[in-house]
């Protein structure tokens, strides 16, 4: 996975950064470019607009306007959607309100959350929207999953008619600008954008709100916006990794299946920074000497970002604002733009291997992930247990409440624990896991109470706990994705005992994914989260 520069400096996942340009001296290999830019309509598939809201040949798009976004944040809930109103912007759109441009103003959408429910579409980094009140028009980017790439569509006449009039547009016109075959915005400050104060104090007789966009906003849902038009730019560079980067055969098949385990094991494990990837040296190595060699300086896209533009610092005396839309130079988006590294090979062919997993695991939603972690929990087998001696340090909260502090196991062999249970009478109040290690294989940092007990009539007495991950919610599970079935402690009064049973459940889960590879969905074509949540969950109603 290539190294990467966010806004603030954080160490986030890839999948949130901002990709950095390059020189030509690094040399990455452009993943794609404008002048191909492929045909009109799909090759496969459909778009995502078209999912949404073409049933048998009729568009039923939601009008007006606030219906539209209120549907969309209905698909993400409980988060919502971001928008931005861009006056004098760079568009095609930009002469529309002429002169009224403050009027109405052009009003863009990303969608850039996932919901909290299972869904049919992900519509996170994958729809993007420009509406255009006064052109009745509104202009659609969203993603084509069989085919692997954005779509360009127009909804012309918007809500003049029952029946909305939706076209795809030309790639050829839509890649002069949007070079990358996806989305664009600009740099920070956006000042271009109602986060900007002097743009929207211009904006403020529009009222709060504007087609229900908020008027007025901080930079930091800009900053999402941001974000989301970059992970989008990206996606092409991770489907090129995931097919042509495994290759064709056998050797492709067992490629693209270990990297989906692995995936899998990555998300259901909490997407811990201490996980590592459980692969065949020799699928690693594979892998990673077939990226060197077909991409020795990484891969890139045309840069999805417009350089900061500020219009009213440039407002002439005579107060028309038509000459603020002609741009020149790199403030036009049709000068092409610099590429901007999206990937480099690891420094070790596990690194290579492990980064392209994560990101492959990034595609699948919380919630895609919730059920997986739950289906599986029918298939646990092949029961280990773990014991270790613990340290108590009791705590008198008050006359009924008490914390019992852990700390058990000594040996870098052994289970070792650090945590606490909170107990009220005979009830289990609260607990926390802050490290557990068993052996070599990893520390697991904040596990979380699920449910526990006081089992009066064990002799000695004990406590049951269930736990869960800290962050996800998904079950507790060491780093090679073992779930904890039970932690008990035995003899809390004295010198406690520690019991830990896991089980395992992903063979079921490895059985689901041959599955999928034997009906051709892991072949070398785009990535298709949409057929493989589809296979694994028909594969796993039969077990």
């Amino acid at each position: 996975m290539g190294r990467f520069r966010s806004l603030g400096g954080a160490a986030v996942l890839a999948a949130a950064l901002i990709p950095v340009e390059v020189d030509a001296a690094a040399e990455p290999a452009p993943a794609l470019t404008a002048d191909e830019p492929g045909p009109q309509y799909p090759p496969a598939g459909r778009s995502l607009f078209d999912e949404l809201f073409e049933r048998l040949g009729r568009y039923d798009v939601p009008y007006p306007f606030e219906r539209l976004l209120a549907e969309l944040d209905r698909q993400v809930a409980p988060a919502t959607i971001r928008t931005a109103l861009i006056p004098l912007g760079r568009s095609l759109q930009r002469y529309a309100a002429h002169p009224d441009y403050f009027e109405s103003p052009r009003l863009v959408v990303a969608v850039d959350a996932e919901g909290d429910e299972p869904a049919e579409w992900l519509l996170k980094d994958r729809l993007f929207l420009g509406f255009q009140p006064a052109a009745d028009a509104i202009e659609v980017i969203s993603y084509n999953e069989v085919a692997g790439r954005f779509e360009f569509q127009e909804v012309v006449g918007y809500g003049r008619s029952a029946t909305a009039d939706v076209r795809y547009a030309s790639r050829e016109v839509c890649l002069n600008c949007h070079q990358a075959h996806g989305p664009i915005f600009p740099r920070p400050l956006w000042s271009e954008t109602n986060a900007d104060e002097a743009i929207a104090g211009r904006l403020a007789g529009l009222g709060e709100r504007y087609h229900g966009a908020p008027v007025r906003q901080g930079i930091d849902a800009v900053d999402d916006f941001d974000r989301s038009t970059d992970r989008a730019n990206r996606m092409v560079v991770v489907n090129l990794l995931w097919s042509r980067g495994c290759g064709e055969g056998s050797d492709g098949m067992a490629c693209r299946l270990a990297i989906l385990r692995e995936a899998f094991r990555y998300r259901l494990v909490g997407a811990r920074a201490e996980w590592r990837p459980a692969v065949a040296p020799e699928i690693a190595q594979r892998l990673h000497d077939r990226l060197t060699q077909l991409w020795p300086g990484g891969l890139g896209t045309p840069s999805p970002d417009l350089v900061n533009r500020a219009p009213l610092m440039n407002v002439p005396a005579s107060g028309d604002l038509a000459g603020l839309l002609e741009m020149e130079g790199e403030a036009n988006p049709e000068t092409r733009r610099p590429l901007a590294l999206q990937w480099t090979a690891g420094a070790t062919a596990a690194d290579t291997f492990g980064n392209l997993a994560r990101d492959i695991a990034q595609i699948f939603t919380a919630a895609d992930i919730g059920w997986l972690d739950a289906r599986l929990a029918a298939f646990g087998t092949a029961p280990v247990t773990y014991r270790a001696i613990c340290g108590q340090e009791q705590v008198v909260r008050s006359e009924e409440r008490v914390e019992l502090r852990l700390e058990c196991g000594e040996k870098a062999g052994d289970l070792r624990l650090s945590g606490f249970v909170v107990l009220t009478g005979l009830s289990v109040e609260d607990a926390r896991v802050d490290s557990l290690a068993v052996g070599d294989a990893g520390t697991i940092r904040r596990l979380r109470l699920a449910s526990g007990t006081v089992v009066e009539d064990d002799y000695p007495k004990g406590i049951r706990l269930v736990l869960e991950e800290g962050t996800a919610g998904l079950s507790g599970r060491l780093l090679t994705g073992r779930r904890i079935a039970e932690l008990s402690i035995r003899n809390y009064g004295s010198r406690p005992i520690l019991r830990l049973e896991t089980l395992d459940d992903l063979p079921a889960l490895d059985a689901a994914l041959g599955s999928l590879a034997s009906a051709g969905i892991l072949d070398d074509k785009p990535f298709d989260r949409r057929a493989i949540l589809s296979g694994l969950a028909h594969r796993l109603a039969e077990e």
